[in-house]
């Protein structure tokens, strides 16, 4: 993904400010800049997005974009700024987790296990369980899920899925990596597999489901 790319870190706004400012001014070349913003995620998982922390950071963002743009805009000539985000946030319920593994009795017979014997770990995230199944039990153990979490997720196979248009020209590697069943919790539930150090729902902020606030996503353009 990087090949022939410069990498830079910066560790403030200031930081970035600086270190955009001096790579601007220096190259007259056609560039391409990608940067990567992690702490509005981070403190969204964190503490979720309708918390304070969460609002400081997003206006400290706000506030360096206006001074960078009004920095640029009349000494950078030709250039476009994009800004998007990969996906939204809910915050969800952690009094209310779903562990299929200690509500669904004997869950794990129906998972399909590698050659050392171990079972396929879940796969995708809190709010998109990926379920690698035993090809004799991908209609069982659909119905077993569907009655369990009735009005509180729906539950597809993923052929289901690609007639539904949810997964469209899915490769062979793909379908191998998310395997058969998908569980999308509503509403702002959260559903997955507990094991002690291992596996367990312990953040604010989740994302990957159907939800509108996960799904949208902004897109700026900026003429420069």
């Amino acid at each position: 993904m990087f090949r022939d790319a410069n990498l830079k870190n910066f560790d403030s706004y200031k930081d970035l400010r600086e270190k955009l400012l001096e790579d601007l001014k220096r190259n007259n070349e056609k560039e391409y800049y990608y940067i990567y913003l992690p702490k509005i995620d981070s403190i969204g998982h964190e503490f979720g997005d309708t918390s304070k922390n969460f609002g400081e950071e997003v206006e400290n963002f706000l506030i360096f974009l206006d001074s960078f743009y009004e920095e640029i805009k009349d000494s950078i000539e030709n250039s476009v700024m994009l800004l998007s985000a990969d996906h939204g946030q809910i915050e969800s319920d952690l009094d209310d987790i779903i562990y299929l593994n200690l509500e669904i009795e004997n869950i794990y017979k129906y998972l399909k296990r590698n050659k050392r014997g171990d079972i396929y770990s879940p796969c995708g995230y809190y709010r998109d369980v990926f379920l690698h199944v035993k090809e004799e039990y991908i209609d069982e153990l659909k119905e077993i899920l569907k009655k369990h979490l009735e009005g509180k997720a729906l539950v597809f196979t993923i052929e289901e899925c690609e007639k539904l248009n949810i997964f469209k020209n899915l490769t062979k590697k793909a379908k191998k990596r998310i395997g058969d069943i998908i569980i999308l919790p509503l509403k702002n539930k959260c559903i997955w597999f507990y094991e002690e150090g291992m596996f367990s729902v312990n953040v604010k902020g989740v994302h990957g489901g159907l939800s509108k606030d996960e799904m949208e996503i902004p897109f700026l353009y900026i003429d420069i």
